[in-house]
């Protein structure tokens, strides 16, 4: 504990005796002066031990077979509280079934039934055979290309880069359908530990630092892809599409392609390839995706990046108070606490998200026609970015300056004096950002 306290005494040292450095987002870090010179061996040190990734998205909900009738006819917020006010004749009614969170919407077919996602798998071209919420999360994620869909210059090019980034997953050939299925089966070790959990009626976040890491695992599967899709550490370093106003950018364009697709008549291929853009819809739910500046903090080391990821798991798991278009608040978690009982709210709010966004598919293929660009209906149950609020001080601002003090989460004091390198190796001294992250000491004054 003494040699602890003495390096982090040290190191705040070194930090507060640099000269004024000004950040501008396009200022290059790699010349900070306490940074080693191997410094992209020695980032992997400094990356969370709680794992790298958002698996929201794969994780198993509660959710019985009655919701999900109901839910895919009205506002499922609505419904759960008018059901709230009367008694439950079953007592493991919250735990009554287990689904994923895209595969338990229900979808109108061209046959004139509905089906459970979860029981009607897609067929890719390429042979994939997968289901809605397989693809919500195998998309972004692990498939993408060199060119986020959030950098075209219009909504021509950004549905072009959606296309692109499909085509790896969908129609390639000569890496799929046996590389995706790797992925998922190594996923699977992560979502029957947060199965466990849920059978075990323990929050998810819980046993988040006892899953095992398969980062590298999942590195492997992708590391010898051709060069415009790039494997999976490589698609994190540029994953922008995921947060804040890029991740609207990318379900918009994702999404309107689909809804074209659904009305020129194939109904099949529109619900899959609006499965891919429902991630991006899913991400911005998760309070760590809200207010991160992810597209600024990036450089070609990758210490803004991982500086991005601190901010985004502190947000995450200690949540922003956030409100929708439809009226209703709630405050908000991420990706390891979207199934904690605390995130009931935010997880019928995305629910609800993804069934409208599903439904809009389904509407433009019965009538064939489709709604305007970019009024769709599943943001009226989406937080309103400009209205996201939290006692907690961002660790960065969108004007580029840091949190003064990173162990004073509740202290809105900031500066332009500092390095990404340090930020970091700081951050991972203090200890602050192991799992369970919570409010430093100064948040209850």
């Amino acid at each position: 504990m003494l040699l602890k306290l003495l390096l982090i005494s040290i190191l705040t040292s070194t930090i507060a005796t640099l000269g004024h450095e000004p950040t501008g987002w396009d200022y290059d870090h790699q010349n900070d002066p306490n940074a080693p010179e191997n410094i992209e061996v020695e980032l992997e040190k400094l990356q969370p031990v709680h794992g790298h990734n958002d698996y929201s998205q794969l994780v198993a909900i509660p959710i019985s077979d009655a919701e999900i009738e109901a839910a895919s006819k009205i506002d499922y917020v609505k419904w759960k509280q008018a059901r709230a006010a009367k008694p439950h004749k079953d007592g493991s009614f919250e735990y009554a079934e287990h689904s994923y969170l895209g595969d338990s919407i229900t979808l109108a077919w061209d046959d004139g039934q509905s089906y459970v996602a979860k029981y009607k798998p897609f067929k890719l071209p390429n042979g994939l055979q997968v289901t809605y919420g397989q693809i919500n999360g195998l998309a972004g994620d692990f498939y993408g290309t060199v060119n986020p869909i959030s950098d075209g210059k219009d909504l021509q090019e950004q549905r072009q880069r959606f296309l692109r980034a499909w085509y790896w997953l969908a129609q390639d050939t000569t890496r799929n359908p046996a590389e995706a299925q790797k992925i998922l089966n190594t996923l699977s070790v992560e979502v029957n530990s947060v199965q466990a959990a849920i059978n075990a009626h323990k929050d998810p976040s819980t046993v988040y630092p006892t899953i095992p890491d398969v980062t590298g695992q999942l590195q492997i599967h992708t590391l010898l892809r051709p060069d415009e899709c790039p494997s999976y550490l490589g698609l994190a370093k540029i994953n922008w599409d995921h947060f804040g106003v890029d991740a609207r950018t990318a379900y918009n364009a994702c999404h309107s392609v689909a809804l074209q697709v659904a009305a020129s008549g194939n109904l099949e291929l529109a619900y899959a390839m609006n499965a891919f853009g429902d991630h991006f819809l899913q991400d911005s739910f998760a309070a760590g995706h809200m207010r991160t500046p992810r597209r600024k903090l990036h450089d070609s080391v990758g210490t803004a990046d991982l500086c991005a990821k601190f901010m985004h798991d502190e947000d995450n798991a200690i949540g922003l108070s956030v409100k929708n278009p439809a009226g209703r608040s709630w405050h908000t978690y991420g990706d390891k606490r979207l199934y904690d009982k605390e995130d009931v709210s935010n997880k019928y709010e995305a629910w609800n998200a993804v069934r409208a966004s599903a439904d809009e598919i389904y509407n433009a293929w019965k009538n064939k026609t489709v709604p305007a660009y970019p009024n769709y209906s599943a943001w009226n149950y989406a937080p309103i970015l400009s209205e996201v609020s939290s006692v907690v001080a961002p660790l960065f601002r969108a004007d580029g300056q840091r949190r003064e003090d990173i162990r004073k989460r509740c202290q809105a004091k900031y500066t332009n004096n500092y390095w990404y390198w340090s930020t970091a190796a700081d951050i991972k001294l203090s200890g602050l950002w192991d799992y369970p992250i919570k409010p430093t000491s100064d948040c209850s004054r």
